[in-house]
């Protein structure tokens, strides 16, 4: 593959509907194929090489990061008279075209990034059009409640894009968070609850703590400033709640949750009868609501930009009279489900890190969210 003309990288799986000799074999991604591997090897070097400052570097890794299907066409699509069909399939497809000379081109043709980090002013980066559309409606809703939204920032994935984690593992990430954040809780109000009690109450929640909860959770003498930080999981909870229908809407977030609203609900089942009945809103609703919470989010961390440079501790108030631990909460919950966002870089440097002693829990990646939406819009 390393000598292919270039390749068609896409997001959505679409099978290009192109006359011979152009209908070519498809490479779907989970396929062991070394020659794609030396490929993404070659998209890895690249992509560290552009200057860090490069305004189009993370799109493209994200787009990496979403890659559904590779298409190989034999002779390159700006050399043969069907090029306007490989541009509309492209568009489709949500494809760029890597022209295996460090360079990658939008649909069009147009350069998107090469190794300086340089952009046509014509290139379009390509997104789903229902991503664009959500984009466009958060916007909306944010300008309805006095909010102006931040230009610039991206839609996220689209609906055929979306990678959900399984309502299985969303209901036990929900457990793991009423396990800290009760914990912090009776620290904070100086009456500690029996650690094993708590443990074999619940057992799924326990398994599915992260490193930094477990940390905390089985501390003998825990810090009681990490606990002031693990409480504010109660608004990372209603946020899975509302997720998994317990919760029948997402409140505006310019109000803190009722503790004990949040903890009600988790009392009723037991470990696994809560896992097994409970099922997570449609994709479009988790989608919706990460775009808009997004948006949200950076307001807050222009806000809080803003304050710094005029040396002020945070900002006086936020427009809507919107919480910034509530939305970066809410979005490290809302990230985490959705898998977002992803990362082609990050994803090889997993793959090529060394082997652990055991299998890697999908939970551990739960503590990079809160370090990306919560812990970053405070540093």
């Amino acid at each position: 593959m390393s000598e292919s003309l270039g390749c068609w990288i896409a997001t959505i799986p679409r099978a290009p509907d192109l006359s011979d000799p152009y209908r070519e074999v498809i490479h779907e991604p989970g396929v062991i194929d070394p020659s794609l591997d030396e490929q993404a090897s070659l998209w890895a070097t690249f992509l560290s090489s552009v200057p860090p400052e490069s305004p189009v570097l993370g799109l493209i890794d994200q787009h990496l990061g979403r890659c559904r299907q590779i298409v190989l066409p034999k002779v390159a699509p700006w050399d043969h008279p069907g090029q306007s069909d490989w541009t509309r399939w492209a568009w489709q497809a949500n494809a760029i075209w890597w022209t295996g000379q460090d360079r990658f081109l939008d649909p069009a043709g147009e350069l998107l990034l090469d190794r300086h980090g340089t952009i046509a002013p014509t290139a379009q980066v390509p997104f789903p059009v229902d991503a664009r559309q959500r984009m466009l409606r958060s916007e909306v809703e944010l300008r309805n409640r006095s909010v102006e939204p931040v230009n610039g920032v991206p839609p996220v994935s689209g609906l055929e894009e979306a990678n959900l984690r399984t309502p299985e593992l969303i209901a036990q990430r929900a457990l793991a968070l009423f396990l800290v954040a009760v914990r912090a809780e009776a620290i904070l109000g100086d009456h500690p609850l029996s650690v094993e009690q708590m443990r074999a109450r619940s057992p799924l929640g326990y398994q599915a703590l992260s490193p930094r909860e477990r940390e905390f959770f089985d501390s003998k003498n825990p810090d009681p400033v990490m606990a002031e930080v693990f409480i504010w999981r109660y608004e990372a909870l209603a946020t899975f709640q509302w997720a998994l229908g317990i919760r029948a809407d997402q409140k505006w977030p310019d109000e803190r949750m009722d503790q004990a609203d949040i903890v009600s609900p988790m009392l009723r089942l037991a470990d696994e009868r809560f896992v097994s009945k409970t099922q997570t809103r449609p994709t479009q609703a988790l989608l919706d609501a990460l775009d808009q919470t997004l948006r949200l989010w950076w307001v807050a961390d222009n806000a809080h930009q803003e304050a710094a440079q005029q040396t002020s501790a945070s900002p006086e108030g936020l427009p809507g009279g919107i919480e910034a631990i509530i939305i970066a909460e809410r979005l490290a919950a809302l990230a985490w489900m959705c898998h977002w966002p992803p990362s082609f870089l990050a994803d090889r440097e997993a793959v090529s890190a060394p082997a652990t002693t055991g299998p890697k829990s999908p939970h551990t990646d739960w503590d990079r969210c809160i370090d990306t939406f919560v812990h970053a819009l405070f540093a």
